[in-house]
């Protein structure tokens, strides 16, 4: 049944059988009236006669009779009814049938016509969008299948343009505005399915019908093109289709609406998709014949303006909605595709739009979107709120709702107004509220910026109104209208408030006994109500009109009664006014709490209100029996108008309800900005106040409990206005008459505001206003339109072609682009495609000269540009941006015109730009003008440019070699960049001037000095001219500021003015950021380091290729002989202290430019190195050390400089160093630093090959044992991390002295350099002695491979082990230290002397570290203790002298080793195992050497133990300390006996330690070697050793285990030493029998047993008892 399937849910929704015909009978020829479903429903019944019930047809012959019965079913819903629904579900069912049937529809396209009737009944009529989706894809199944006839395909597609033509000549014959408006908005599936025809019937054609020639059949004229439907029976047709649709796409007229985005003209869309899906099939011939369709849809579809003539019809251009233009666009680039003559066109249709004679200065948003500032939807313009502005925003809005208001106001004559000649319209009140009444009244935006009427409003000190205070609108109100109603005295408005809002208040006092009556009369414009306690306005009317007695003391004396009487005093409202205002005194003043609150009672108030009850004639009437008859009406007023306040007394906000007058009579909520529509049903709940009611969960009950809360929104002010209209000030008129009797000679005796016929804006809103605000709404128009992101993915789109199409882009594309770039991508909010435009340009710009030279000559003409986004954008990508587009520029053009920089043009009348005219710049740089600077001459001077040669560049020029050079030397004076011949000088110039005022805009400058900086290195050239220009003092200056003490006077094109009159600078930075002084120091840095600091006095001729040289400066010097010297004052102020002070202070974000600055002028110049090194030594000194950090790092950048100079300079850094570490000797971060930094130097690889090399030995030679021993170490305030930095700094500096020393003797010329302060060395060392006071005798020894491999590498400051990746150490080579100059064997010896001297003060440092209440939470510092012990090592040579100072100035070298191992032992054991391991491992290698060298030191370490004991008294004492585990007590230095048993720690130090291979290669295998060796010399020892259980324990885990490898030197070490004593000591064999036999048991490792039986068999031997 279709009645069940109409009422399905799932089915698409029924049509009411009330609506109109769905097709127009006079082109499909459908009369009668549509019956109603049930009519259709019977003509299908549910029986099984219905074809459509039927099940799926077995064959084909069933298939067609099904088919048959269809098309009869359909044409009798046709014949009697017009419902879509039914239409829509036959082609359903037709879709889900057999193939087979579509042959049979396609017969009966020729011979009924009512398939195609059907088909746009349902497709397109229908106002249901999903029965026109599934009759959409059912007609594309069926018409597109390959059972479809493909002629009867072209027959439906020509039925189907019908609609079309039908549309069209609607539109034609002007009754657009009676077509029906879902028509066109409904059309949307109708041009699919043209499309999908068309496409369909395109891709089944053969090649043959697509030739070229084939499609290019067009008509000549789109103007001649005939009105009726081309008959399309082949492809070759599609040129007439194509001619036709773009005839109708021109006269098609505009329908969308300017604030409707859903109201799509689907039928415009339809046409433009349909032209552009032809021009894609057809011949590019074709697409260059539409040139009058592009300009149309250019111009009269997209961008097309409204003028005064489109008044009264919609607006243009056709395309308002984003899919409309969308479509359009993509129009234009298949148009422009492959067709360079459609390019051309739209180039320049582009060029026209965008080019810019003056930049835009309206424009302040650099996220500028227009869409979301268009104009509300219900049509109204709101008010910005500024503030607190919300009091007057809302007022004004209500007053503007006032027809006759606004109209008075409008038409008023602002120049008339008292001392109007002396106000300027920014000043004048009545102006600026007739500016906001246009605006409210023609304005397309969405709100009036109220920014010109608070400044005008005055208060009664003269000061504009402040938009952050907060006003109660009812004063407000009131002072208002004084300073308004002042305002139009003196024109014939002047009645024009009294006539609107102007009433008369009666006070009465009546005498009670004689009835006399004594009258007040005052004007009143608000009526105050009370609220507190009242229920409605009613009620507080009432009390409004009660009176009150005199009585008592009170009584009223009466002057008829002639005395005092009882009398009644009250008010009245004598004179009713045309618009009625209540104020609702919802604030009043508390006593208890003495503040100000909020009255939140509910109070009602009438939407029609009576006011005669109130009035003084019906007062009197209803007392004494009087009447008084007035006018009909004139009692009775409307709501109009409600004023709300939320919020409390302290604070809240205003806003507005308003009714329309004269229109639709709707209800509108104005918020500020937002206006919105308002449902008045609603006013009870949001204008009356009182209580709400709200649901909170309560925990005790568990449930959801009322809670009744006060509202804070509520009605303050209310608008009632009544129809009746009566003038109060014209006597000629009685007061009974209204407006629509007013049109006598009565009525022209005095001006009064229309009520009724109000004319058109243009009529009364004055001209200049009005004016004014057609620009301005013309120009927002075309700003929703460039700033889309459809408008600007076209471009790009457009962009991409030409890009493709010609080579190099065309100029006028150029243009455009740039255009809009500058002037619409970087103010809009969409800034996605900015990147991809940027690129484009920088592509186009690369391949034009001449674009480049237009940019910038465009960019000098509107110099608005570059300020806005250099110095006022802040985003960066789209100041990079700019700067990528100008460095391609720069680039291009520098080559071109290097030679043109200082050529002047002559008689230049004006620089290009006025500088002042730069926001905060009223006496900063101004540019000389042409006037006084006469002539071309560089040494003519301006009144405003330095008057001696200190600024001039020297030139020097060289012939022949450089040892034999001849200098030729000329001045280049400072350039005057706006008068050069150069486009590109001048422009470079002018960022240059931008410099006065960038401390302004420091947060977005860096992207300026970027700029300048891309043009500096282009070349040499360019980097002279930006010092001509006197950018490094300007530079300089920005950088420093006033700390610089830079005079006005040095700054090159400046005025001379003093630095007091200039007033106090900018001040950059804030508590979050600070300046990015990057660029601007790479700009300084490329400046400086492209000429030479010329010091005559310290000069040779070597220094012209000074090393820090540009690379461009350098390829100058070498190719062409030419050197520039540094403006004598540049550089007299760039090397002063201060400034050096300020670049290391402030410089420390570029700290690679302030090095790189500071080398470059000490370079050859000793007086500047001293002045860095004094700075330095001060801040170090004073300063913390993040402070001082970029202080130290330029001092120890200076010790790679190489010149002349070397070797002062690096006794002047590592003086200053040494001065540095010790006054912050007691500071542990800043001596650490300053130690690191010094350990840098000497570790660092720029060393190699440099002769500071040898310098820095020979100054350490020199000053080395006194100050790292007796100046340092040994200062009591030193810190105990401070000397362990110390101990790592010593460490670095014994291998660059011995480095130095060996290397040094494979140069002669590098052991010349150094014999002088060799010869001092020795001269110094001769005065010292040992501490024996014995001389010592020089040495011969070898020395140690492993010593020179660490000396060979490098540090690694992480905590790992020391030496672990080195390889054989074990293995040693002898040199003969005779071959080395004699001051290294001498250094050896002080060497290891300064060390012996801090060995008692490592001892405590140590033990201090090990103590869990010391520093470092109990950990031992690695690299310090272990480098000072590895440091011992590598100085022993096996000389006397070594002897001596180990027993002797140590009171024994074993007691304070041992004890040190003992410590840092038990630190191990506390859970610091690596840091203790290491060093202690150190101590191990330490031992060994000693041993190695001088073996009768082992007799000190038995000593503490012999005591002449005999043999069974030793072994007695072993016995003992293994069974009671009691230590031997010994006595110390102190005389006091303490427990240490050192052979027992000794031997425990393996167990203790760690366990990685690493470790043990390095450190265990060394320390049993040194076991081993003790124990063979001493027997005591290796009694002790033998029987330690510890030492059974290692034969199992290094020798017996088999995954300790053979060939390691842990495991030989182990295994001979194993052998040996099995071989010489009867108990150890026996005991390591009997471990053999007890772990050779069950099945074991082949290996394992292999190296056991290698033991056994050795026992065997020996014999084992």
């Amino acid at each position: 049944m279709l009645q069940n399937i109409f009422v399905n849910k799932d089915h698409p929704a029924t049509v009411s059988s009330s609506h109109d015909s769905y097709l127009p009978s006079k082109h499909l020829d459908l009369t009668g009236t549509p019956p109603t479903i049930d009519a259709c429903d019977s003509l299908v019944s549910s029986g099984s006669s219905s074809p459509l019930h039927k099940k799926k047809p077995d064959n084909l012959a069933e298939c067609e009779n099904v088919t048959k019965q269809c098309l009869t079913l359909l044409n009798s819903i046709l014949s009697s009814s017009k419902n879509p629904t039914a239409i829509s579900w036959l082609f359903d069912n037709w879709a889900k049938s057999d193939d087979n049937n579509s042959s049979l529809l396609s017969a009966n396209i020729d011979k009924n016509s009512n398939l195609c009737k059907a088909l746009l009944s349902s497709l397109v009529w229908c106002p249901n969008e999903e029965i026109r989706t599934i009759t959409f894809s059912s007609a594309l199944k069926i018409f597109i299948s390959n059972q479809f006839d493909k002629k009867y395909t072209f027959a439906l597609l020509s039925l189907l343009l019908t609609f079309i033509q039908h549309v069209t000549e609607s539109s034609q014959t002007n009754q657009q505005q009676h077509i029906n408006g879902s028509l066109i908005s409904q059309s949307e599936k109708l041009f699919l399915l043209l499309e999908s025809l068309i496409m369909h019937l395109w891709d089944t054609s053969d090649d043959q019908e697509k030739e070229p020639k084939a499609r290019a059949v067009f008509f000549s004229s789109l103007d001649d093109s005939s009105d009726s439907v081309p008959i399309i029976s082949n492809i070759s047709h599609f040129g007439r289709l194509l001619s036709w649709i773009a005839f109708k796409l021109m006269t098609h007229g505009p329908y969308e609406q300017q604030r409707n985005e859903s109201d799509i003209d689907f039928f415009l869309v339809g046409l433009i998709s349909l032209v552009d899906k032809l021009c894609q099939l057809l011949s590019n011939t074709t697409k260059s014949s539409l040139s009058a369709l592009l300009q149309h849809v250019f111009n009269q579809c997209l961008f097309d303006l409204p003028v005064a003539e489109h008044a009264a019809s919609i607006n243009p251009p056709k395309c308002k909605t984003s899919k409309s233009r969308q479509a359009a666009f993509h129009l234009i680039v298949t148009l422009c595709s492959r067709c360079p003559e459609n390019i051309e066109l739209v180039i320049e249709l582009i060029l026209a739009q965008q080019k810019v004679d003056k930049p835009r200065t309206d424009l302040s948003d650099w996220n500028w979107n227009p869409l979301a500032k268009d104009k509300n939807a219900c049509g109204y313009v709101g008010l910005g709120n500024l503030g607190a502005t919300c009091y007057m925003n809302s007022l004004l809005q209500q007053f503007f709702m006032i027809p006759p208001l606004r109209f008075g106001l409008l038409a008023a004559d602002s120049t008339k107004v008292e001392e109007a000649g002396k106000l300027p319209t920014e000043e004048n009140l009545l102006y600026q509220l007739q500016l906001l009444f246009g605006n409210l009244l023609l304005s397309e935006k969405k709100y009036f910026d109220t920014r010109g009427l608070c400044n005008a409003y005055k208060d009664f000190d003269g000061q504009p109104l402040n938009p952050g205070e907060q006003q109660d609108v009812d004063e407000f109100f009131s002072i208002f209208m004084d300073k308004l109603e002042t305002s139009l005295k003196p024109m014939k408005e002047k009645n024009l408030l009294k006539d609107i809002f102007g009433g008369e208040i009666c006070n009465q006092i009546i005498c009670q006994e004689c009835k006399h009556q004594s009258e007040r009369c005052e004007d009143c414009l608000v009526l105050s109500l009370d609220v507190k306690g009242k229920k409605s306005v009613l009620e507080s009317l009432d009390l409004y009109v009660e009176g009150e007695m005199l009585d008592g003391e009170n009584k009223y004396f009466c002057e008829n009664c002639s005395g005092k009487r009882d009398s009644l005093k009250r008010a009245c409202i004598s004179t009713l006014p045309n618009t009625l205002i209540l104020h609702l005194k919802r604030f009043e003043f508390d006593l208890e709490i003495m503040r100000k609150v909020k009255v939140n009672d509910c109070c009602e108030f009438p939407m029609e209100l009576d006011m005669s009850l109130y009035t003084k004639e019906f007062i009197e009437a209803r007392h004494e029996d009087v009447t008084k008859k007035q006018a009909l009406g004139y009692y009775q007023f409307n709501l109009k108008g409600v004023l709300v306040h939320t919020g409390t007394a302290d604070s809240g906000h205003y806003y507005s309800f308003i009714k329309e007058r004269h229109k639709g009579e709707e209800w509108y909520c104005f918020n500020d900005g937002s206006v919105t529509p308002f449902d008045p049903s609603t006013m009870p709940s949001t204008c009356f106040g009182g209580t709400k009611v709200s649901h909170k969960f309560d925990p005790l009950s568990q449930k959801m409990i009322p809670n009744e809360t006060p509202k804070q929104y509520s009605a303050y002010l209310l608008i009632y206005e009544r129809n009746y209209v009566e003038f109060q000030d014209n006597s000629n008129i009685k007061n009974s008459r209204p407006l629509s009797t007013l049109h006598d000679e009565q009525a022209k005796e005095i001006w009064h505001p229309p009520y009724e016929k109000i004319l058109a804006p243009s009529g009364y809103v004055p001209k200049e206003i009005f004016d004014e605000l057609v620009r301005e709404n013309t120009q927002f128009l075309m700003d929703k339109f460039i700033f889309a992101p459809e408008y600007s993915a076209w471009l790009l789109n457009v962009a991409t072609i030409v890009t493709d199409t010609f080579h190099p882009p065309p100029l006028d594309m150029i243009k455009s682009l740039t255009y809009f770039v500058l002037e619409v991508l970087v103010r809009s909010k969409e800034k996605s495609l900015l990147e991809s435009f940027m690129k484009i340009l920088c592509n186009w710009y690369g391949t034009s000269v001449q674009a480049c030279r237009w940019l910038l000559d465009t960019l000098l003409l509107h110099s608005e540009w570059s300020v806005s986004i250099l110095l006022k954008c802040p985003i960066q990508a789209l100041r990079q941006g700019f700067v990528s587009i100008l460095t391609v520029v720069f680039s291009k053009l520098a080559p071109l015109e290097t030679e043109l920089y200082s050529v002047e043009v002559e008689d230049v009348k004006a620089t290009v730009v006025e500088i002042n005219e730069l926001d905060n710049c009223s006496e900063e740089i101004m540019p000389v003008m042409a006037t006084e600077l006469k002539g071309s001459n560089t040494t003519s001077r301006s009144k405003y440019m330095c008057q001696d040669h200190a600024n001039d560049i020297i030139l020097w020029k060289t012939s022949g070699s450089i040892d034999s050079a001849k200098f030729e030397s000329t001045r280049e004076g400072r350039v005057r960049w706006w008068k050069s011949k150069s486009i590109l000088a001048q422009y470079v110039g002018f960022l240059m001037s931008l410099l006065v005022n960038c401390e302004v805009n420091w947060k977005r400058f860096d992207q300026l000095f970027e700029a300048i900086y891309a043009f500096a290195c282009c070349g040499y050239a360019e980097s002279i001219y930006c010092i001509q220009c006197g950018m490094i003092l300007r530079l300089l200056d920005i950088f420093l500021g006033d700390s610089g003490n830079i005079p006005a006077t040095a700054l090159i094109g400046t005025k001379v003015l003093e630095r007091s009159s200039r007033g106090r600078r900018f001040l950059m930075g804030d508590k979050f950021s600070s300046p990015n002084f990057s660029p601007l120091m790479a700009l300084l840095d490329i400046l400086v380091r492209s000429t030479i600091v010329y010091n005559k006095s310290e000069c040779e001729a070597n220094f012209l290729y000074a090393p820090g040289l540009s690379s461009d400066a350098m390829m100058e010097a070498k190719l062409n002989g030419r050197w520039r010297v540094m403006p004598k004052q540049d550089a007299e102020y760039l090397s002063a202290n201060k400034a050096l002070q300020m670049l290391m202070e402030q410089g420390l974000s570029v700290a690679g430019s302030v090095k790189g600055i500071i080398s470059h002028l000490c370079f050859n110049n000793l007086t500047i190195s001293k002045r860095v090194c004094m700075t330095c030594q001060k801040s170090i000194e004073d300063n913390k050390s993040e402070e001082f950090s970029l202080f130290l790092d330029v001092l120890l950048n200076l010790v790679y400089i190489i010149d002349r100079f070397q070797s002062n300079r690096v006794h002047l850094v590592m003086s200053t160093i040494m001065a540095g570490i010790k006054a912050n000797i007691r500071y542990e971060k800043e001596a650490n630093d300053i130690l690191r930094g010094l350990r840098s130097i000497l570790q660092s690889d720029k060393l190699d090959g440099n002769p500071c090399k040898i310098m820095l030995k020979d100054w350490l030679l020199v000053d080395f044992p006194g100050c790292f021993v007796e100046d340092l170490f040994q200062i009591p305030e030193a810190i105990q991390e401070v000397k362990r930095s110390i101990i790592s700094t010593k460490y670095c500096i014994v291998k660059t002295l011995l480095l130095t020393s060996l290397n040094s003797g494979d140069s002669s010329r590098k052991r010349k350099q150094s014999d002088d302060v060799s010869i001092l060395y020795a001269e110094k060392r001769m005065a010292l002695s040992t501490p024996m006071g014995k001389s010592v005798p020089t040495p011969s020894s070898s020395i140690n491979a492993e010593m020179l491999k660490y000396l060979s590498d490098e540090d690694d400051e992480d905590v790992k082990f020391v030496g672990m990746s080195k390889k054989n150490l074990d293995t040693t080579i002898t040199m003969p230290l005779a071959s080395i100059c004699n001051q290294n064997q001498d250094l050896l010896r002080d060497v290891l002397t300064s060390l012996i001297f801090l060995f008692n003060d490592i001892n405590d440092m140590v033990t201090g570290c090990t103590g869990s209440k010391r520093h470092n939470n109990g950990n031992v510092d690695t690299k310090a203790f272990a480098d000072y012990f590895e440091l011992l090592r590598l100085c022993l040579s096996g000389q006397r002298h070594e002897k001596d100072l180990l027993l002797h100035q140590c009171n024994g070298i074993h007691q304070g080793l041992l004890h040190l191992l003992w410590k840092i032992d038990l630190a191990g054991r506390a859970g610091r195992r690596v840091a203790a391991d290491i060093t202690k491992g150190e101590i191990i290698l330490f031992y060994e050497e000693i041993l190695a060298h001088h073996p009768e030191l082992g007799d000190e370490f038995t000593s503490n133990f012999n005591q002449n004991k005999t043999e069974k008294e030793l072994n007695d004492s072993i016995g003992m300390v293994e069974k009671t585990g009691e230590n031997i007590k010994r006595t110390n230095d102190g005389g006091k006996e303490e427990t240490f048993d050192h052979m027992s720690k000794l031997l425990e130090l393996f167990v203790t330690s760690s366990k990685t291979e690493e470790y043990n290669e390095k450190y265990i295998a060394h320390y049993y070697s040194l076991m081993i060796s003790l124990s063979k010399s001493y027997t005591v020892f290796r009694k002790r050793m033998l029987n330690h259980g510890n030492w059974m324990w290692s034969l199992r885990v290094f020798v017996f285990n088999t995954s300790v490898n053979e060939k390691e030197h842990l495991y030989k070490t182990l295994c001979d030493g194993a052998m040996h004593f099995a071989e010489h000591d009867i108990t150890f064999r026996k005991a390591l029998f009997l471990e053999l036999l007890d772990g050779n048991q069950g099945n074991e490792n082949e290996n394992k047993n292999a190296r056991k039986l290698r033991f056994i068999k050795a026992i065997k031997e020996w014999g084992v008892h």
